[in-house]
């Protein structure tokens, strides 16, 4: 594989990483990431840097370990750095909304966010596990044309769920109903 300037590119072997990661880091390279707390457990770098690459993009996605007290520089962070944006999970999924510029309507109606993307220097935040989930039924053959359904938003759910009592489950849990929605789909 080459790059525009026609030089070669080698594919690096990192250890941990399964599968290759090829392409080059310079001035141009788009950078992405993850921020989370814990961090060292996901398999997102790979996947994505993969992706990267077989796209030929020159793009780098890295972890950053960011608790409740290192979110507010590290949004900062996004845009000194230029970066293109970056995924949000736990714990900074709700607590990541105050420092951004807007909102997407879904990421409004769950109040949680697990995305931001910088567009020169305004930023964004959204909520895509919905529309993941939805597309990976589709592609499974489900067809939701004229269907409603109720959806939750998970890190919501999570938070609420550790308040619940045993033996509840069937009951409504406590300022959910804020948070879910029937929407027609199709």
């Amino acid at each position: 594989m080459a790059d525009e300037r026609n030089n070669e590119i080698e594919e690096t072997k990192i250890q941990g990483v399964n599968g290759p990661i090829t392409g080059w880091l310079d001035g141009h390279t788009i950078l992405v990431g993850l921020m989370a707390y814990p961090i060292r457990h996901t398999m997102s770098p790979t996947m994505h840097n993969n992706a990267f690459a077989k796209l030929g993009l020159n793009g780098a996605y890295l972890c950053f370990e960011i608790d409740s007290e290192k979110l507010p520089g590290a949004i900062d962070a996004i845009r000194t750095l230029d970066m293109r944006g970056s995924n949000v999970s736990m714990p900074n999924k709700k607590k990541v909304i105050p420092y951004l510029d807007k909102l997407d309507k879904t990421s409004q109606m769950c109040d949680a966010v697990n995305t931001i993307v910088n567009e020169h220097g305004v930023l964004t935040g959204y909520t895509t596990d919905g529309m993941g989930w939805l597309r990976a039924l589709k592609k499974d053959g489900q067809d939701f044309a004229g269907r409603s359904w109720r959806t939750a938003n998970p890190g919501y759910f999570q938070n609420q769920e550790r308040r619940r009592r045993p033996g509840t489950w069937r009951r409504r849990i406590p300022g959910l109903g804020g948070y879910c929605s029937n929407q027609p789909f199709g």
